[in-house]
């Protein structure tokens, strides 16, 4: 296993450290028999060859070792790999990135920057492919018996998008085969990252709201059909993260192993029902509600999406006649009502701002 390591000259590529000499050792400890070992190699891998997001050089060598990882049964944690690889997938530039910051501001019109710039493209186009050589890997652990693997693989396979036309029926077929709620979530999350918003995949993620499906599963295809539907999302696939945000006790553990999970199950609910654009009146009654009950953290989360789809992403003008519907008010007063929604005061002052608000207590209740 490994054997191919010494093969390349690790000190000749480069991660965002520096020389990429430490990457062999890094990858041979994921092999480790060890947890800590384990864990602290991938926690430097994701530091060095997926520094802050961004890939290098050595990114590109180091993934045929990940994908002979995940295939070695007596490697324990790959559904980590799997997850990692997933993140490599995604990764982008590191100038083009931090291109804006004023470190760089006298470099942007030097040639030689904008061939670096072209390099890292480069390296991200080829990051994609090595992932994507893998395909027939995550394929096969679909029907692993080790369920985390059958988690992330889909979660993978979603960064796979130029060939899902010739594994989506697969996919399908697995969901259709699959008993865990977990792995069918993220099946589903997986499917509606890879398919086109057609009217025949609308109607297949529909089945899956059923009261007969665990909450789980009900809200990965609530979820998926707001992406896909948004403005046009059946109002029953809406009222599913609206209960889940306001109820989040049933899917709160096993939504956060899922590797969808961007934040906490709340806050990736709020998020999803901002695609729902125009039609967003038709939840802000719901969300208004919530704020009865979710903590001072998730109020954070519930407050962004009832501005964000009241006044439809804007900035506000300055006076309320100019301005405000029944339902923009409505969502004002809400916030200044109640007292949970203060207590991050300066994350709420913050978010006030974005939107134009008042950003005291005092003066939003004086604004109205």
């Amino acid at each position: 296993m490994l054997e191919g390591l010494e093969v390349i000259n690790w000190q000749e590529l480069e991660h965002a450290y520096g020389m990429a000499d430490d990457v062999p050792a890094l990858l041979r400890s994921l092999a480790s028999a060890n947890a800590p070992s384990r864990q602290d190699a991938l926690s430097k891998l994701y530091s060095n060859i997926y520094h802050q997001g961004t890939v290098f050089e050595a990114t590109v060598y180091a993934i045929p070792f990940l994908i002979e990882l995940i295939q070695t049964e007596a490697v324990q944690d790959r559904d980590k790999i799997l997850i990692y690889l997933a993140h490599l997938a995604g990764g982008r530039s590191y100038v083009e990135e931090h291109q804006n910051l004023l470190f760089y501001s006298d470099e942007l019109g030097n040639p030689e920057f904008q061939v670096q710039i072209q390099h890292e493209m480069t390296w991200i186009r080829r990051v994609n492919r090595a992932v994507r050589s893998g395909i027939n890997v995550y394929l096969s652990l679909l029907k692993h018996n080790d369920s985390k693997l059958r988690i992330a693989a889909p979660y993978i396979l979603a960064y796979c998008q130029r060939q899902a036309s010739e594994f989506i029926p697969y996919l399908k077929h697995c969901l259709a085969q699959e008993r865990s709620s977990q792995v069918r979530a993220s099946l589903i999350l997986s499917l509606g990252f890879l398919e086109p918003p057609q009217l025949a995949n609308i109607e297949l993620f529909m089945q899956f709201l059923s009261s007969e499906e665990s909450d789980l599963v009900r809200l990965a295809a609530a979820m998926t059909l707001v992406r896909l539907a948004k403005d046009k999302t059946p109002l029953e696939a809406i009222a599913i993260p609206i209960k889940i945000i306001e109820h989040p006790i049933s899917v709160k553990e096993a939504y956060a192993r899922l590797p969808w999970a961007n934040s906490d199950v709340i806050s990736d609910a709020c998020a999803c029902l901002c695609y729902i654009g125009a039609t967003g009146n038709v939840v802000i009654p719901g969300l208004i509600n919530a704020l009865k009950t979710v903590d001072g953290y998730s109020a954070l989360s519930v407050v962004r999406t009832l501005l964000y789809l009241a006044f439809n992403g804007h900035k506000l003008a300055d006076t309320i006649e100019q301005k405000n519907t029944d339902g923009q008010i409505s969502v004002i007063e809400a916030i200044a009502s109640y007292d949970n929604i203060w207590q991050f005061n300066s994350n709420m002052a913050h978010l006030l701002r974005s939107f134009g608000l008042p950003q005291e207590r005092n003066q939003l209740q004086a604004f109205l």
